[in-house]
């Protein structure tokens, strides 16, 4: 495996040295201290050639750098919101919440051990060859109307990129999985699961619900946007792609 490690700014050393230290027996990497916003330019030329098969992008306050990455390559990106701020509520959420297309699978702040796991997991000859992917659903949430636009239009997106996909009661072992969540109980902390927060209208219309989902992220794993599955799933086929 080879990637590229971005932190934002060189006073977030206190947090990317324990990054690099724990990924270095996983993988080969580079690593570069760039700002979205003070560097955009350098930004963009590394993109352009990007030689790797994953970028990790750190960053806080507005946590730009993750989102820039992802919409200027194809490779998967992590993003890892440092608590800069708010305990890194801002940056989470800032990196979580990428439009349809520019997908970053964002740990909570202090959790940047999952992305670790990931990484070693698909060092894995196994997990590098595997492109099936479960979308694990609550039965009893399963019929609800928000619910099942967001599994349609994830059907949708799997046919047209020709991506295995099956939409299970339950978290399989032998595949990727997307867990839709809707309650901590839910939540699979193992490296071949995403996970997928769900919350009707009127959820999410509550900021407080902000917290609520902080709070479920903290738990560990790697996260998208409120009812994004169809970034969960791109995300996954950059991978499949890349790895």
């Amino acid at each position: 495996m080879k990637g590229i490690v971005l932190y934002g700014s060189q006073s977030d050393r206190v947090f990317y040295e324990e990054c690099l230290e724990k990924l270095k027996p996983h993988s080969e990497f580079i690593f570069e201290v760039l700002s979205a916003h003070r560097d955009a330019e350098k930004l963009r030329l590394l993109c352009q050639k990007m030689d790797a098969q994953y970028v990790i992008a750190g960053a806080g306050l507005s946590a730009a750098l993750p989102g820039c990455v992802a919409s200027q390559t194809k490779v998967p990106v992590f993003g890892v919101p440092l608590p800069s701020c708010f305990g890194g509520l801002d940056a989470f959420l800032t990196s979580l919440q990428m439009p349809k297309g520019t997908p970053v699978a964002t740990c909570a702040p202090y959790n940047e051990d999952s992305i670790i796991k990931f990484i070693e997991n698909i060092g894995d000859d196994r997990w590098a060859k595997e492109t099936r992917v479960n979308i694990y659903v609550d039965a009893l949430v399963q019929p609800y109307e928000y619910v099942d636009k967001v599994l349609k239009d994830t059907i949708n997106l799997s046919e047209k990129e020709n991506i295995q996909l099956e939409i299970t009661n339950k978290y399989n072992p032998d595949c990727w999985n997307i867990l839709l969540v809707h309650q901590e109980k839910e939540i699979v902390l193992k490296p071949n699961c995403l996970h997928v927060p769900m919350m009707n209208k009127q959820t999410v219309d509550n900021p407080s619900r902000a917290l609520s989902l902080f709070s479920l992220a903290g738990n560990g794993g790697l996260w998208f946007g409120v009812n994004n599955c169809i970034n969960a799933l791109r995300w996954l086929k950059r991978g499949f792609e890349s790895f």
